[in-house]
């Protein structure tokens, strides 16, 4: 029993390090973005409101679901650290079949699966790329590192278990998108290697086909769902629709030379280096041993995935760290005929990293900041507003809110503060809880009308915001009343028309 122990103690050891370093995440404050925004759909899908159609987001289902059924941050976050420490289990288990079948020698075969999960759980735990925050990236990190594993060593395989592995890949595909990119390495390895033969080439169309219809099903189950409650186009625009206008939304950076711009790194540019190369790792997947071209294909389609929509947000960065973790160990322990081929793997995400500008958060500090909480060498308040500024105003209007309205009262911010609706468990009239999700999506004058068929209790009015909301000024005018300021957001009450022109005479 010992002996067969022996190989998870640097596991164990990892796990340990990784839960070490979530223990910070529990105690973060309401402060992110995107953290407040899967809240609040949450918060509105508890009380009854459907998905899409009533309360709006532009992914897939499955982070709001799990927004929901955590109902607070702390529990949102307890799901996090959960699945990122199965995710690292499987990690290693799924490095572990990748390297026994790959030039790495049996002596230095658990030496480069730790050292690869080292990697993997330090660059998805850590602040630098956002792994402290609940996003989309990490959960569905999950069923895709257990469809690889499921599915590896991918040759042979019976219908069933294509089938089952495209079900695996669907949750993936259900908390966010891009993960398509991910699953879709398998069916480029069947083609990439059936060219030997006719028969070899129907089969993978066969088995790309079967797999897909995994993936579809998860899909298709939400669709009638949706479907049933007559809000399909709801559904299908919100998971798919609008994902295309927020990928083309983002101004991409430009080769230039002198004040000459050569060419943008736009989608096109995007997608023409994924075919180019693509192209060339077929070209030389004779030199290549199996692992090494599975993990390369993974590796350019993730990174193709990270770069969808050109913004250079640290989380997106995670989505590829798999592979190139992966890609690490077999540079440094893989046989010298094929290490050489992770080098250019290796550099072009490195580039592409550097060229589209992605920015990384800070980690000592972020630790810092905890040990100082901790050990009340700072305030509940210092330590908040370590994290942003705009923290204060967050806990300030939702207590304000909080201690005036029911939780059935409706609330409108205009601006972009989520975390007030998600700490203050109050919702808008409509389905649009930020002010970009309004004006990015054209939903200026849907929410108007909302507004004005359902008059929320009280209107805040964030002075910092740029945007415009036509129709908002007379809204308060006509049926609101000025109340108080609190750090630069104006607070305004619904009040009886009437007394509100007397109140303003």
């Amino acid at each position: 029993m010992k002996n067969k122990l022996r190989p998870y103690k640097y596991l164990v050891l990892i796990l340990f390090i990784v839960l070490t370093l979530r223990i910070p995440n529990l105690f973060e404050p309401y402060w992110y973005g995107d953290e407040g925004i899967y809240l609040a759909v949450g918060e509105g899908i508890r009380q009854g409101g459907l998905l899409y159609r009533d309360i709006f987001d532009h992914k897939p289902p499955a982070i709001y679901i799990l927004a929901a059924i955590s109902g607070s941050l702390v529990i949102f976050k307890l799901f996090l650290c959960l699945f990122h420490l199965i995710t690292i289990f499987y990690f290693w288990k799924l490095a572990k079949k990748f390297f026994e079948s790959s030039s790495i020698k049996e002596k230095d075969l658990l030496k480069s699966v730790n050292f690869s999960t080292l990697i993997f759980s330090l660059l998805t735990t850590l602040p630098l790329l956002e792994g402290h925050i609940a996003n989309a990236e990490l959960f569905m990190a999950l069923p895709t590192i257990l469809g690889f594993y499921y599915l590896f060593p991918f040759e042979n395989l019976k219908s069933l278990r294509v089938f089952l592995g495209g079900l695996i890949f669907s949750f993936a595909f259900l908390f966010k998108v891009p993960a398509f990119f991910d699953a879709a390495t398998i069916p480029f390895f069947w083609f990439i290697t059936s060219f030997k033969s006719l028969k070899l080439l129907k089969e993978s169309i066969f088995k790309s086909i079967l797999f897909g219809v995994g993936i579809f099903v998860p899909i298709l189950i939400f669709g009638l769902y949706f479907w049933s409650k007559g809000a399909l186009d709801f559904f299908i625009e919100g998971t798919f629709g609008q994902n295309i206008s927020y990928i083309s939304a983002w101004t991409n950076p430009k080769f230039t030379s002198g004040e000459e711009t050569l060419f943008s790194g736009g989608f096109s540019f995007r997608a023409i280096m994924l075919a180019a190369s693509l192209g060339l790792l077929f070209l030389f997947k004779k030199f290549l041993d199996k692992t090494t071209l599975i993990v390369g294909l993974w590796t350019l389609l993730s990174m193709f995935a990270m770069l969808l929509s050109g913004r250079p947000y640290p989380h997106y960065i995670i989505q590829i760290i798999a592979p190139v973790s992966l890609l690490i160990s077999l540079l440094f322990w893989g046989g010298q005929r094929y290490r050489f081929w992770t080098v250019p793997l290796l550099l072009l995400v490195v580039g592409s990293i550097n060229f589209y500008k992605f920015y990384t958060f800070p980690v000592f500090s972020y630790y810092q900041n905890f040990v100082l909480m901790a050990t009340k060498r700072i305030t509940i308040e210092r330590y908040f507003l370590n994290f942003d500024q705009r923290t204060s105003t967050t806990y300030k209007l939702s207590k304000y809110i909080m201690e005036r309205t029911d939780q059935q009262e409706k609330i409108f911010i205009w601006g972009t503060e989520p975390e007030v609706y998600a700490l203050s468990r109050r919702l808008p009239p409509g389905r649009y809880i930020t002010s970009f999700h309004i004006v990015d999506f054209g939903g200026q004058e849907e929410t108007i009308k909302s507004l004005k068929d359902s008059l929320p209790s009280y209107i805040i009015r964030m002075e910092s915001e740029q945007r415009t909301l036509p129709g908002l000024d007379s809204l308060l005018q006509d049926n609101y009343l000025y109340i108080q300021t609190i750090d630069k957001a104006q607070i305004w009450k619904l009040v009886e028309p009437s007394l509100a022109k007397y109140l303003r005479q």
